[in-house]
């Protein structure tokens, strides 16, 4: 699908997209506990994964609007499952310590892109404890049980590994403690899992680089849903170069990592800073698009970005080049330079990549432009458009 965006300045109020990250998290305790609800709930590509793994897991729900309710949880008598990810990295890394905690025989499958991305965290916990990570390129093959005890993890390649041990742990035989090594990537991301696990009554000590269960009883609970700081920063976006966009419905105290954005824009359009990307990297296309419609800026810890859903870094150079803008992209930092911008002579791609297609749109709207594959929004955020153009966005969708 493709969108011919023409110049637009957007201006208006709106509601915050619901939070996909809380939402995974909220579904996954409620399955774990055998019911509840999740209010404020968008299906997106990557919620309708999850979902998809829960049935695979014998769980059931019922969909009311936009809210879901458990009405079964995890059928503990199903040792053997294929599980469907789609293209949601979290699903697949929140799952699969799930399924070893449990036991048995799994089978995930998904995207090319996704299966793709790195898995090695697990793979090296699986080794160690002599459970089956048999991966050939197309399918996960998992085989045996994590009964828990003292587990090392490297939580420098992903915050995703972390939070899927720690919801995995109730399921555990024996009191997991969660060594980390490495570091932590994205740690507000493990924050929100260990926020989420607590409402639903699951509490951990932590000391140190270490994660300790203090009790299994998950607990099902009525959960609302957040606003999403992450997809609203795409609309916020648009402020700062002459609209006046307003999202409600955030919470100003989140502890989404996201938060940051509106400081962040604030820098871009007073200066050209230096930008620490480590903790907030589903922020970056905005951050790269509003630097160059404003004086650029530069952004460290980059290199974690070609781990997405597309080499965002990459993907990004390429699509600021083609409105004018000068770029360095190096190996852990990506320059964007001040320069005098224009329409793209050629189509823009999406990249297979949500936070591009916005990012993308957030230029276009200055300039001009045509968009390729803007379908991918539909992964975290299928009223993108609706509400752009909601806002006074001018963007036509074709086949």
């Amino acid at each position: 699908m493709k969108a011919v965006v023409s110049r637009s300045v957007l201006c208006g109020a709106v509601n915050a997209p619901p939070s996909k990250s809380f939402a995974h998290r909220h579904l996954i305790c409620a399955m774990l506990s055998g019911g509840g609800s999740v209010c404020n709930i968008e299906l997106s590509e990557d919620i309708r994964a999850t979902l998809r793994c829960m049935s695979a897991l014998g769980a059931k729900y019922v969909i009311n609007g936009d809210t879901v309710k458990v009405t079964e949880g995890i059928d503990k008598d199903r040792f053997s499952a294929k599980l469907d990810c789609g293209e949601s990295g979290s699903t697949l890394r929140f799952f699969i310590p799930i399924c070893i905690a449990i036991g048995g025989e799994y089978e995930f499958s998904g995207t090319e892109r996704l299966l793709s991305r790195p898995l090695d965290a697990y793979n090296e916990i699986c080794q160690k404890r002599g459970i089956g990570f048999d991966f050939d390129g197309k399918s996960l093959k998992i085989s045996g049980k994590l009964k828990g005890g003292c587990i090392a993890l490297n939580g420098s390649q992903s915050s995703q590994f972390i939070s899927g041990l720690l919801m995995a742990a109730p399921l555990m035989d024996e009191k997991p403690h969660i060594a980390l090594l490495g570091g932590t990537e994205s740690k507000p991301y493990v924050d929100i899992t260990v926020s989420v696990l607590a409402q639903h009554g699951v509490h951990f000590s932590n000391r140190g680089n270490v994660y300790s269960l203090l009790n299994s009883s998950v607990e099902p609970v009525i959960a609302v849903n957040e606003g999403d700081w992450s997809n609203s920063a795409y609309l916020y976006a648009f402020t700062f170069y002459g609209g006046n966009v307003r999202v409600g419905g955030l919470e100003e105290n989140s502890i989404q990592g996201d938060k940051v954005c509106l400081k962040l824009f604030g820098k871009l359009a007073a200066g050209c800073p230096i930008i620490d990307i480590a903790d907030c990297p589903d922020l970056f296309p905005a951050l790269a698009a509003v630097a160059a419609l404003n004086n650029g800026a530069e952004f460290v810890n980059t290199r974690r970005l070609k781990l997405k859903e597309s080499d965002r870094a990459t993907a990004m150079a390429e699509s600021l080049r083609r409105f004018g803008c000068t770029v360095e992209q190096y190996d852990n930092n990506f320059v964007v330079e001040k320069s005098e911008l224009h329409a793209p002579k050629n189509i823009l791609t999406g990249y297979n990549d949500h936070r591009i297609v916005m990012a993308l749109c957030i230029l276009a709207s200055a300039y001009g432009g045509t968009i390729d594959g803007c379908e991918a929004v539909s992964k975290s955020f299928p009223r993108y458009f609706e509400v752009f153009r909601s806002l006074g966005g001018n963007a036509i969708l074709y086949e």
